[in-house]
């Protein structure tokens, strides 16, 4: 897909035996990786895979633009994520396709042969404090986006501040109740 030469050596059983190679069209994935104040990511990955394990991954450029081409027919896990460098680097929260923080809940991104996806806009959600917590998010909660207060419980009902912000629930507010659809 990306223009790149596959050689193939093939060793014929008689000397002008003709072979047909069948390649099936590669898929792309294209878009941007954006804060939640809509400014461009550089140097986000973003990661494209199978159920088996298999994918492709790319990083996002200057523009927070990527394109990830190469991808055969079938569901993907898709998601953005940006690991600073240093402590002070900007930090992310990571997203994935569905729009959701929770790697639990995401959604498969089907894909034909020769299937082209573009304008995919994956928002990253700030986080200062580097804890895995939006701090848009921490704010609303009462919660602080300065310092690691991922694994408190201020509300003492065995959730973590993460697992309460993975989940989508008020840390502040006892016991989550969730509408999972299981019985």
């Amino acid at each position: 897909d990306a223009g790149e030469q596959l050689l193939i050596d093939v060793i014929p059983e008689e000397k002008d035996q003709e072979f047909v190679l069948a390649v099936p069209k590669a898929s792309v994935i294209s878009g941007r990786v954006i804060d939640e104040n809509g400014l461009p990511i550089n140097n986000a990955a973003i990661v494209a895979l199978r159920a088996d394990g298999s994918g492709e991954a790319e990083r996002s450029d200057e523009d927070g633009t990527f394109a990830i081409g190469g991808l055969g027919a079938d569901a993907w896990q898709l998601w953005a994520e940006h690991t600073p460098y240093c402590p002070q680097d900007p930090s992310y929260v990571t997203q994935y396709w569905g729009d959701t923080v929770n790697p639990d809940w995401q959604e498969l991104l089907p894909l034909g042969a020769g299937e082209r996806i573009d304008n995919i806009e994956l928002v990253l959600q700030i986080d200062v404090d580097q804890d895995e917590m939006g701090d848009t998010w921490e704010r609303a909660h009462n919660l602080d986006p300065t310092r690691n207060d991922a694994y408190e419980d201020p509300d003492g009902d065995e959730y973590t501040n993460l697992d309460e912000f993975r989940l989508g629930t008020d840390p502040q507010e006892g016991s989550p109740t969730l509408s999972c659809g299981c019985g």
